[in-house]
């Protein structure tokens, strides 16, 4: 009788000591538990960027910022309170005070300023640390982590429809403020066993779900297609996770290539081609019998595909160190499926008989210098890929998704007519934006409308 008494109470004694809430008072920068995988669930906003929600400080006060996952830079960044333009366009007004968390912040202002340079902007920022938190954590536990309190930040950033920005590049040095990725401080905390991470991009605008996923210290390979395995390069550029380019193959031609260079990029929508490239892109094109051009205003480039059939465009080849990565047509052509007219309602290009072209021309110099002029993967070659990043090896891993959502139309799911005016704003499907202003047809991508100037704001392009 003795015995079942003891495991009355053993029973709730062990019920109780693994209650989660007893179990944050863990030290975090001691843990006593084994590193494992962090799963953190991704928000994509109408296509215009993969974000995350983070608590900054005490975990007593409302410091949530929404976060820009940027894999171009390593460096994490939330607005200062003293900085004068960062939401110039008052799209957003969250800004961090360090002294509403004395016990935890700390920002090293006897040090001087430093700029934090990303794919298409800059910030000027003062290092420091503060305890960060989000979903994912275990038993909702704190990190602390080196952040950069922005102080001014380049015109690119105006527009940013996000708090901060969460960076995910590999730290080579400390000189940026003392600043480090949080992939070194998971992996210096022991939160994970590497430092590695993998993504999961979903292509719903609205993903309520939050389908879309990021997990550091690992890689699930359930997100890999059946019969698929990764294919492995090694990085040329480390701080921008930038690949080596050798090459094309279109269909079963190769074409040599100006840029050298491929930038993966969550901040991009699209594929992104330097400009000597496009035209080498689109001569090879023509040799294979396929004429893509400009059409009235319409800022993408028409190719005809009569009955929508993507079949007659070429699978595209990058070649990386000896290896082949495939591009199917599917991932970089759209079928047309709106009428596009010119100002007087003349029909220029029919749908169902036209596709646009996925590939963006990119002016020479459309990025920092430190970028050069490369290729940008953007997201739609994100999410067709599983991807896996190892900082330790240098090396990007390709998988292709399992079950890859590829949108292959695009097609109206908002249309709002102005009557003052005559202004039609078509939002669609595939997070792009076509818009009408007397009768002249221009396009932006990113959620919201902007000329093409706005081209290289900071969202997708």
């Amino acid at each position: 009788m003795s015995r079942f008494r003891c495991l009355t109470i053993l029973i709730p004694l062990l019920l109780l000591l693994s209650h989660p809430s007893l179990c944050e008072i863990v030290n975090p920068q001691n843990p006593t538990k084994k590193p494992h995988p962090i799963v953190t669930p991704l928000r994509n906003k109408q296509n215009s960027g993969y974000y995350l929600f983070m608590r900054v400080g005490d975990s007593t006060l409302n410091n949530i910022f929404e976060m820009l996952l940027d894999i171009s830079a390593p460096w994490t960044w939330i607005p200062d309170q003293t900085c004068t333009n960062c939401f110039k366009t008052n799209i957003r007004s969250k800004y961090y005070d360090c002294s509403s968390s004395p016990k935890t912040c700390f920002q090293n202002k006897t040090s001087p300023e430093d700029t934090l340079v990303y794919s298409i902007g800059t910030v000027q920022a003062i290092g420091g640390y503060d305890l960060v938190q989000w979903t994912g954590l275990p038993f909702n536990s704190s990190v602390n982590h080196t952040l950069g309190f922005g102080l001014e930040v380049s015109s690119n950033f105006y527009s940013m429809d996000a708090d901060g920005v969460f960076g995910l590049g590999i730290s080579n040095s400390t000189d940026n403020a003392g600043l480090v990725s949080i992939i070194d401080t998971l992996y210096n905390q022991g939160w994970i066993a590497n430092k590695t991470f993998s993504m999961f991009l979903t292509f719903d605008p609205d993903d309520e779900d939050e389908k879309s996923q990021i997990k550091f210290g690992g890689y699930d390979v359930s997100k890999i297609a059946p019969g698929k395995s990764f294919q492995t390069f090694h990085v040329s550029i480390p701080e921008f996770w930038s690949l080596p380019l050798g090459g094309l193959q279109v269909g079963d031609a190769k074409v040599t290539v100006q840029a050298v260079n491929i930038v993966p990029s969550t901040t991009y929508a699209g594929i992104g081609v330097p400009e000597d490239d496009f035209s080498l892109l689109l001569s090879e094109f023509k040799k294979q019998n396929i004429i893509c051009e400009l059409v009235g205003s319409f800022h993408d480039y028409i190719c005809p595909c009569p009955e929508s059939n993507l079949a007659i465009f070429p699978d595209i080849g990058f070649n990386i160190e000896n290896q082949v990565l495939l591009l199917p047509n599917t991932v970089y052509m759209s079928v047309l499926a709106i009428d596009i007219k010119d100002e007087d309602g003349d029909i220029l290009r029919r749908k169902d008989h036209n596709c646009v072209l996925g590939f963006s021309n990119l002016p020479n110099g459309s990025f920092n210098p430190e970028f050069g002029n490369p290729w940008i993967f953007g997201t739609s070659v994100l999410r067709y890929y599983y991807t896996h990043f190892d900082m330790e090896n240098n090396t990007i891993s390709f998988a292709v998704a399992n079950e890859p959502f590829i949108d292959n139309s695009i097609s109206p799911s908002l249309l709002i007519t102005l009557v003052a005016g005559t202004v039609i704003f078509l939002v669609l499907g595939g997070g792009w934006i076509i818009y009408k202003c007397t009768g002249i047809y221009k396009k932006t991508r990113g959620g919201r409308v902007g000329g093409a100037g706005s081209s290289f704001a900071y969202h997708s392009l």
